[in-house]
């Protein structure tokens, strides 16, 4: 075995092109230092499970073809592509961090001759997150929410005598800034039922996910002051006499809270950059909703609205963290508790400035 390092060029064949037009993985160099050739077979076979090529180069077991550094006696090299190592390192990392989560079991194959052999499979256990809670109470808590609003908009609409008078009343407009209460009431109103049915959807699911991760009160705080933020950014953006109603600010904004919760979770994750990935193929998805300037029943959008709540729940993430640790659910819990506080107390000062208002 030569002592100098030596990087050799390793590809691949896609199956469907049967050899044709190999793919360059790169240099193959190794990963780290040499550790015990137990865990140099585990990670390796970890590495192959998450599509990762990986080769053990030992003392006992040399590539002679390969000019690679030698291994101690009883120790071992982990060989990647260099085009992977920044993913394997991070994976033999959280290993190094967290040696207790990673566990073998039995598994059986078939061979050439037909007859099943016992092997070991290697696995590696994502660190264990807080429990949601029950899930009929998050989604009775994020119905009812849903119902209570509908339920209002109806008993208004019959009181004021029809949708157009309740828009007037308690939508948000650029007629009248400076009644601050109707940034609360618009975020409850819609102008359709299927603006309502695709609000009521979007918020049913944010709200489920996130009253396990986050808590019910940081959840509907969150909600309620990005939607404020929101429908007071799109008044702000209007050069024309415009009305701006809809809870979409606030959904956006429940997905700003989401996105930064999922980037927290990333942080402990086995493969961060990868969870970063997810994260960011979501968001892409959601681009063409939240900019689209008219929706698919010919309504105007308020894009500057969603782009505005989405910021303002990213932001909110950071007083307001996803349950990642378990040393933090306490910390999280009494903000949570704090902000449910914080959301009844703005409701009741928004119905409490309305009334004061028409009384005068």
């Amino acid at each position: 075995m030569g002592t100098c390092t030596k990087h050799v060029m390793a590809s691949v064949s896609p199956e469907s092109e049967r050899g044709h037009g190999a793919t360059s993985l790169g240099n193959m160099v190794p990963l780290g230092g040499p550790r015990p050739l137990e865990d140099a077979e585990r990670i390796a076979a970890l590495l192959a499970e998450r599509h990762i090529p990986a080769l053990v180069q030992s003392s006992a077991a040399a590539f002679h073809s390969l000019l690679l550094p030698s291994a101690p006696e009883g120790q071992a090299f982990v060989i990647v592509p260099d085009a992977m190592l920044d993913e394997a390192e991070a994976l033999t990392a959280w290993f190094d961090r967290a040696s207790d989560n990673w566990t073998t079991s039995p598994q059986r194959r078939s061979t050439r001759s037909g007859e099943l052999e016992l092997t070991e499979e290697v696995q590696i256990l994502e660190p264990a997150m807080p429990d949601s809670g029950p899930l009929g109470l998050r989604l009775g808590v994020a119905a009812g929410a849903i119902a209570a609003a509908a339920l209002l908009q109806q008993l208004g609409t019959h009181l004021l005598g029809g949708h157009r008078a309740l828009v007037h009343q308690f939508a948000a407009s650029t007629l009248h800034v400076e009644q601050w209460w109707r940034l609360v009431s618009a975020s409850f109103l819609h102008s359709s039922i299927s603006h309502h049915f695709w609000n009521a959807v979007f918020g049913l699911v944010l709200g489920v996910v996130l009253f396990g991760t986050h808590g019910f009160g940081a959840t509907m705080l969150v909600w309620l002051l990005s939607s404020m933020a929101g429908i007071g950014g799109e008044l702000w953006a209007s050069s024309s006499v415009t009305f701006v109603l809809g809870a979409s600010a606030g959904n956006y904004g429940l997905i700003g809270l989401w996105a930064k919760g999922q980037l927290d979770r990333s942080m402990v994750s086995a493969l961060p950059k990868r969870e970063r990935i997810k994260t960011l193929g979501v968001l892409l998805l959601l681009v063409p909703g939240a900019l689209t300037p008219v929706s698919a029943f010919g309504a105007r959008t308020a894009v500057f609205a969603h782009v505005a709540g989405f910021l303002a729940g990213f932001l909110l993430g950071h007083v307001f963290a996803r349950r990642v640790r378990f040393e933090d659910l306490e910390e999280i819990g009494a903000r949570s508790r704090v902000a449910l506080a914080v959301f009844c107390s703005v409701l009741v000062l928004a119905a409490a400035s309305l009334l004061l208002f028409h009384a005068s």
